[in-house]
């Protein structure tokens, strides 16, 4: 006589939940994987975005107390030269005297006058050295922007510089 035990189906039924129970399960799992890679790589392009950021503010924070204490120390009056695609800052130093050169969304410093020129910023969007006076004292001002990476609806990343020469 044979029984079938109610409590268990027969092995050949029960072969065939398996299979699609694995095959749902293989699904999910895909699906799931799928997204956390997505996620993953949406994450790594802001980590590269914050880092090249974080790079670029620090550079121009090492290059703008440099500039203003090249300002600071000037021994004549700072000079500023405009042509067509370049901007020439000359700060006088005693028998030296030390540039700032923006060209083509580029920053060079010159330390001495018969130097070669060290690349210290870029790319920039725009770089502009302007003279002003506030009460009878003369400064000079140094406005930096920087191109968005990305397209993005928030302001660009800029910066100004403001120094006092000793000279007048």
């Amino acid at each position: 006589m044979n029984i079938v035990h109610p409590a268990r189906p027969s092995a050949r039924g029960e072969s065939g939940i398996t299979l699609v129970a694995t095959l749902v399960y293989l699904g999910a799992f895909l699906l799931i994987a799928n997204m956390a890679v997505m996620a993953f790589f949406a994450v790594l392009e802001h980590v590269r975005g914050v880092r090249y950021e974080t790079e670029q503010v620090t550079t121009a924070l090492v290059a703008g107390e440099r500039w203003r204490d090249d300002i600071r120390r000037a021994t004549a009056p700072v000079q500023c030269v405009i042509t067509n695609n370049l901007t020439l800052l000359r700060i006088p130093h005693g028998t030296h005297e030390v540039g700032y050169l923006a060209q083509d969304g580029e920053i060079f410093r010159r330390s001495r006058t018969n130097e070669f020129w060290q690349h210290i910023l870029g790319p920039v969007s725009g770089a502009d050295f302007i003279e002003g006076s506030r009460g009878g004292v003369r400064s000079w001002r140094w406005e930096l922007r920087f191109p968005d990476r990305k397209a993005r609806p928030r302001a660009p990343l800029a910066f100004t510089f403001q120094a006092v020469p000793a000279a007048p």
